[in-house]
């Protein structure tokens, strides 16, 4: 018996220990950075050729970028009053055109930089981002398909060999990604834009209608004094009759 009761309490054991490994395994999964877009040999790929990229200049791929959106879809550049009227040639020496460029070199940045914080720091980012470009007059939730096709032509211009299938595959999940999360807070501020606006028009109405009432209302009270003035004007003695 003394045998059995411990083999059966062996057996326990064991079991306690796995359940205990399977929940700090699940629990680390949980806590552990998700990168359900890519594959850990994806990650690995962008993480790889990025640096490359970061040894060229950034700021001239953010130019190349931006003509070749222009060029593709030349209505994306009235999204831009500061240098919407000038040529692509102009554009080149324009610093507000070159500081627009940076910036977007530097978003891409920032996601590169952090890949394991997506819901904490690249999300709500790219989100902003995409809640600023409702104030853009001009701009389409359509080009940013655009952006997509731009950085992929520049990519592999700047990676040659080095941006394979796999690579190409994989970047174009980061662009996705980021083009889908600017779309989602454009969507989200442009609807709550709406709704605001809605409510405007609907404050606006109900002061006109107010305003409306409040002069028939102050019509009426005057047509009814100049009845009363013609009535008793009448009652009175003309006294310039025949005059």
């Amino acid at each position: 018996m003394g045998g059995v009761n411990s083999c059966c309490l062996r057996h326990r054991q064991r079991n306690r220990q796995r359940h205990r490994a399977s929940s700090q395994s699940a629990a680390n999964q949980k806590t552990r950075p998700k990168h359900e877009f890519l594959s850990e040999k994806e990650l690995g790929v962008v993480r790889e050729t990025w640096l490359r990229l970061k040894d060229g200049d950034a700021h001239a791929m953010g130019i190349r970028i931006f003509l070749r959106i222009f060029e593709l879809t030349p209505d994306t550049k009235l999204a831009f009053a500061a240098f919407r009227n000038l040529t692509m040639d102009e554009l080149r020496g324009n610093i507000m055109f070159r500081c627009h460029a940076m910036r977007f070199m530097r978003a891409v940045e920032v996601t590169m930089n952090h890949l394991d914080a997506l819901d904490l720091i690249i999300v709500p980012n790219l989100k902003q981002l995409g809640r600023k470009h409702v104030e853009f007059h001009g701009f389409r939730p359509e080009y940013l398909r655009t952006f997509e096709i731009a950085m992929d032509e520049v990519w592999s211009q700047e990676l040659g060999r080095k941006y394979n299938a796999r690579a190409r595959k994989a970047w174009n999940k980061i662009f996705c990604l980021i083009t889908s999360k600017v779309l989602e807070g454009y969507t989200e501020e442009d609807d709550d834009f709406q709704k605001r606006l809605h409510v405007a028009e609907s404050v606006q109405g109900v002061a006109n209608l107010a305003i409306s009432n409040s002069s028939s209302s102050s019509a009426g009270q005057l047509m009814c004094s100049d009845d009363a003035s013609a009535g008793s004007s009448q009652d009175q003695p003309m006294l310039f009759e025949g005059s």
